[in-house]
């Protein structure tokens, strides 16, 4: 595990549904690896605030987390922010690899915190979707799902992966992801949720 405190948090752009899912994924894949591991999360507001975000991934730096999650866009450079003021943090990056931007404007010292990103492959579903309609295959008007077994969603594995990562941890998200591809393992969603039981999916996190 990354985490050496057993306090790992999040924090999302705004309360809303999509958010929402991405929380409750990272609480069900937390707790599968440490059942007792608490799992802070807070909100931005925005998508935009970065000054917002630093100050809340502070806080939650500061309550003893030592992993978090950017789930807030551009405002959740401010997570990074944060991280970079005390040895010991790191900082999921979110929808592509933050390292390689980060290392593309000069920011090693942020590169070098982030172990990995969650990936976000819309050039992948958009291909397949663009492909599907040149065949005539396309449904439209119905609602696809995708996931890693069609290889849409996933985590970067770069150098800081390799370097930041303990090798049990890399064996533990490989078994993970093979089994979720296989449908051996479903994932929580907020989609459907009712707002009781989210507050209460969250709050048992803590």
């Amino acid at each position: 595990s990354l985490s050496k405190t057993g306090k790992v948090a999040c924090v999302g752009g705004q309360d809303n549904p999509v958010i929402n899912d991405f929380i409750v994924g990272y609480i069900q894949g937390a707790k599968s690896v440490n059942p007792d591991i608490s799992v802070m999360h807070a909100f931005v507001g925005n998508f935009n605030d970065s000054a917002k975000a630093a100050d809340l991934a502070a806080v939650q730096f500061s309550s003893g987390a030592d992993v978090n999650f950017n789930i807030a866009g551009q405002a959740g450079l401010g997570v990074f922010e944060a991280a970079v003021k005390d040895a010991g943090l790191s900082v999921i990056g979110v929808d592509s690899d933050q390292a390689l931007a980060f290392e593309a404007n000069d920011q090693l010292d942020r590169a070098e915190i982030t172990p990995t990103s969650m990936l976000k492959r819309v050039d992948i579903s958009l291909y397949d979707a663009v492909k599907a309609y040149m065949d005539g295959t396309l449904e439209l008007g119905k609602t696809v799902y995708v996931g890693l077994e069609d290889n849409c969603v996933g985590l970067v594995e770069n150098k800081y992966y390799e370097e930041l990562v303990p090798a049990e941890a890399k064996e533990a998200v490989t078994a993970a992801a093979e089994a979720i591809a296989a449908g051996e393992v479903t994932v929580d969603s907020a989609m459907g949720m009712s707002q009781e039981e989210l507050t209460a999916y969250r709050d048992s996190a803590n």
